[in-house]
């Protein structure tokens, strides 16, 4: 590694992720709380409870990747203290084709779930059935990139680079209520919803694949891609054990919706 673990201020780090942790907690409360009276001046309480199932059945979706990012983060961090380029650059490249396998899967148990969740909705507007039907793509697609855009991100905290990216999750967290009301102002009704899901994530990876790549040259010096030191079996052990964890926490969070 061109830098050295040893000179990055860790008690530093942790304290700039504690404080972005309880700004992006409020962000969320006042996007999933309080500027819930405002979006339902542009919808009906039967279309925003529509949402909210629709969604909660098409979240199963997300047993597909059990935390990848966090098995990658620590393999990722332990490769930095011991500065292994080869150990880092191998866990980072294995864990980013993993989550890109992971978005494919998602896209496409995603899709074909798209109809069941619908069929769970009793609506006689069909006019609204075709605007959830639009939303629950968009929100599909939107998850999708949960993986990647993860993946990027432990690269950063593993290299302590915590700053940057609790910046780029709180500049992209804050976009999604702005975006529900500019959509909800257009007149795109629960797409609105969707679509601040969708924009903040793709924010997400669009600002994170430029800094990942001068960090990278800064770091590292094992080229990006190389296929040699793959770690994929490791990676396929460590998160094999998280599936059941998932699977609790995701039935958990969706079962009273």
């Amino acid at each position: 590694m061109k830098v050295n673990s040893s000179e990055i201020n860790k008690t530093k780090a942790s304290l700039i992720n504690i404080f972005f942790n309880y700004g992006t907690t409020l962000v969320l409360i006042i996007n999933s709380i309080f500027l819930v009276p405002f979006y339902l001046n542009y919808m009906s309480l039967s279309d925003y409870g529509a949402w909210l199932t629709a969604i909660a059945a098409i979240n199963i979706v997300m047993l597909i990747d059990p935390g990848i990012s966090s098995v990658s983060s620590q393999r990722m961090s332990k490769s930095f203290s011991e500065d292994s380029d080869k150990d880092f650059q191998g866990f980072f490249l294995s864990s980013f084709m993993i989550a890109m396998l992971f978005s494919i899967f998602t896209l496409f148990i995603g899709f074909m779930l798209a109809s069941y969740a619908l069929d769970l909705l009793d609506y006689e507007d069909q006019n609204r059935i075709v605007e959830l039907n639009k939303a629950i793509k968009i929100y599909i697609v939107a998850i999708s990139l949960v993986p990647i855009y993860s993946i990027l991100s432990s690269f950063l905290q593993a290299l302590l680079q915590t700053f940057k990216d609790n910046s780029i999750n709180f500049i992209s967290i804050v976009t999604s209520p702005f975006v529900i009301v500019i959509g909800l102002m257009n007149d795109l009704g629960i797409v609105s919803l969707a679509l601040g899901i969708f924009v903040p994530n793709l924010i997400r990876i669009i600002l994170y694949i430029p800094v990942v790549l001068l960090l990278w040259q800064r770091y590292v010096e094992e080229r990006v891609i190389n296929f040699s030191n793959s770690r994929v079996l490791l990676l396929f052990k460590d998160i094999k054990f998280l599936y059941l964890r998932k699977f609790s926490s995701i039935t958990s969070e969706n079962i009273e919706t």
